[in-house]
This record gives structure tokens, C-alpha cells and sequence, in this order.
């Protein structure tokens, strides 16, 4: 399948959308930056539209981060739980059940929240505790993401700092242009007339 010319424009212009994400959100983020900046030229335009990708990027990954935790909670609650559980029922199957169990109403069920809570506070934790637990489950991948979201956000500066550069050297050389032009074409003089000369 060939792609036409504006499709090929458009990959270059917009960054590949997950199945749960928005065009017109990031449309309309992209209209912002350059609402914003008012690029004047194919390459700021260009720029502008890779920061408008990376600042995309950088906040699917922190929703990614954020799924990451939400999706260990379960699990960490359980250890918690299993943890909290009294010793009677250390190494019985019953604890590991009461503790997945429980866990799982812990979600929707508001005497499970409290029993939850009743149970954590006697190791004198809290619900961070369970999203500490959450973040110690995903250690490994919140790090990777957290490099890819540092390295995004610095190639996001780069070209902020390229279209700074970009329209500076503008500057510079409309200016330089301007004077040439100045010094190439002077301005009249103006004639003194004699009602100003006293005459």
C-alpha cells in the first residue's frame, strides 16, 4: 500500500497515536505551540512541530508510568496483606487466599478499605504504603521510562534552544541586510525651506 504524499507529511508531522489516545488532542496541543511561537518558516515550522511530538511523548510516558503503578496495586496490597495477616495463618493457603481476597474488595468495597486500612495501621503504614510497594514492583521498568522521558525531554529543549538560535541568526541577518540596504539606498535629505531658514 503507497502512501500519498500528504500521508507522508503528516507521519513526519504527527507522532504515532495509540488506539486510546486523541488526533485532535494532540491537534490541538500541536496548535498551541504554534499559536505560541508563531514559527515564520518551514524549519521553525518543522521544529516546532518535533516539540509538539516530544511533549506528546513525554506525557504518554508519564500516563505509562502512572498505569504502571495503578496496575501493581493489586499485587502489592496482597503482599502487604500477607505481610499484616495474623501469624496463625502464616504459611497456610487460607492466609495467601484471605490476602488476595481481600485485596481485590479492597477496590470497590468500602468495610474491605477500612478492614485494609485496620490492618496496615498496625505495622503503622497507610495506602502509600501500598503505592510504595506498587513502585518497588515496578522499579526496573519506571527507571527505563524515566530515561526515555528524560531523553525526550531533552531533545525537546534542543530544539527549543535550535528555534531560539534559528531566530537569532534571522535577527542578525535581517539586520545586517537592513543596514546594507541603508548604506546601498540613503535616506533623502530633507531641504530646509526658507520659511525655516527665516526667509
Amino acid at each position: 500500500m503507497t502512501q500519498t504524499a500528504s500521508q507522508r507529511v503528516r507521519r513526519l508531522r504527527e507522532p504515532g497515536l495509540l488506539a486510546n489516545e486523541s488526533r485532535q488532542q494532540f491537534l490541538d496541543l500541536r496548535k498551541e505551540f504554534h499559536d505560541e511561537i508563531e514559527p515564520c518558516c518551514a524549519t521553525e515550522r518543522f521544529y516546532v512541530d518535533w516539540v509538539a511530538i516530544l511533549t506528546w511523548e513525554i506525557l504518554r510516558l508519564h500516563r505509562i508510568k502512572a498505569e504502571l503503578i495503578n496496575g501493581a496495586m493489586f499485587a502489592a496490597l496482597t503482599n502487604l496483606l500477607e505481610q499484616v495477616l495474623p501469624a496463625g495463618e502464616l504459611f497456610s493457603l487460607k492466609r495467601d487466599t484471605r490476602a488476595e481476597d481481600l485485596a481485590r474488595r479492597w477496590f470497590t468495597d468500602d468495610k474491605a478499605m477500612k478492614e485494609v486500612a485496620a490492618l496496615l495501621a498496625r505495622l503503622g503504614l497507610d495506602e502509600g504504603a501500598v503505592e510504595g510497594e506498587a513502585y518497588r514492583l515496578r522499579a526496573k521498568e519506571i527507571e527505563g521510562l524515566d530515561q526515555m522521558i528524560t531523553s525526550k525531554a531533552k531533545g525537546r529543549e534542543d530544539a527549543l534552544r535550535f528555534i531560539g538560535k534559528l531566530r537569532k541568526n534571522l535577527g542578525d541577518r535581517l539586520r545586517q541586510s537592513s543596514a546594507e540596504k541603508l548604506e546601498e539606498n540613503p535616506p533623502p535629505m530633507l531641504v530646509e525651506t526658507g520659511a525655516k531658514n527665516g526667509k
